[in-house]
């Protein structure tokens, strides 16, 4: 599928969901109507063949899913999952999201990204981006200057609460930062302790990532900005979330 929609990553994924189950409906439909035209047989021939028939099409599918499926995780797009709470109130711990494989560009500041963290790591990292190649950043405390200019963080208004209520978001205050391209995404300040960071400009390929929940978070202040080959992509969109053997739909659909 990822050769079809080559532009449209949002398509993309719809389609990709889509056709999973639609290989259930089909794979359903085909023992119905197997069982259905063996209707001269005995009813325990029939449901012997209609399980027959049933099992063959089960393979046959899951034979070209896999075959499909694997052309596009590796060129495309592939699912991660949240296993912390560094993200928090964008990404919540349990939220499944698909990530943009796709070469059309480096990250840009605000977009989402999963890289491989420099260092030996287990599992790649998820982290938005903050300054890019040739931008001067520093942190100090909660807060960011990129460029000399301090990012602006407004309260949310009154009523207004976290997008993700968790028990992280309890203990905290949700604020919305700015970047200078005018992007804004909600953060979460635990007002702990944070790492100050430069101020450094960045060198050609290099980029800053911060966590949105941001005393909370393993990051470029710890371990200096990422260069663009360790990036596996830019998060698109949640597909699923399930936490505590629960799942929570209202996540699905959410874009970070």
């Amino acid at each position: 599928m990822y050769w079809i929609l080559p532009d449209y990553p949002d398509a993309l994924v719809r389609v990709a969901v889509a056709s999973g189950a639609g290989t259930v409906v089909v794979v359903f439909a085909s023992s119905v109507v197997a069982f259905w035209y063996a209707g001269g047989e005995s009813r325990v021939r029939r449901t012997r063949q209609a399980l027959l028939g049933l099992f063959v099409l089960f393979v046959l599918a899951s034979v070209a899913g896999q075959a499909v499926l694997a052309q596009l995780r590796e060129k495309r797009l592939e699912p991660f999952r949240i296993p912390s709470a560094a993200m928090v109130p964008t990404l919540i711990p349990g939220d499944q999201f698909f990530v943009d494989k796709r070469r059309v560009h480096g990250p840009l500041p605000g977009e989402v990204v999963v890289f491989w963290p420099p260092g030996d790591h287990n599992e790649p990292h998820v982290k938005r981006v903050i300054a890019v190649a040739g931008d001067t950043v520093e942190t100090r405390g909660d807060q960011v200057w990129v460029n000399g200019k301090e990012l602006p963080q407004a309260a949310l208004g009154q009523g207004e609460p976290c997008s993700a209520q968790t028990s992280e978001t309890a203990q905290g205050t949700c604020v919305q930062e700015s970047l200078p391209s005018g992007r804004s995404y909600p953060l979460l300040l635990l007002h702990r302790l944070a790492e100050p960071f430069g101020p450094r400009r960045l060198e050609s390929g290099e980029f800053f990532v911060l966590g949105d929940n941001r005393n909370n978070s393993y990051d470029s202040r710890h371990f200096g900005p990422i260069r663009e080959d360790r990036v596996v992509g830019r998060a698109l969109v949640v597909w699923w979330s399930w936490w505590d053997w629960r799942p929570r739909l209202s996540r699905i659909g959410l874009k970070p």
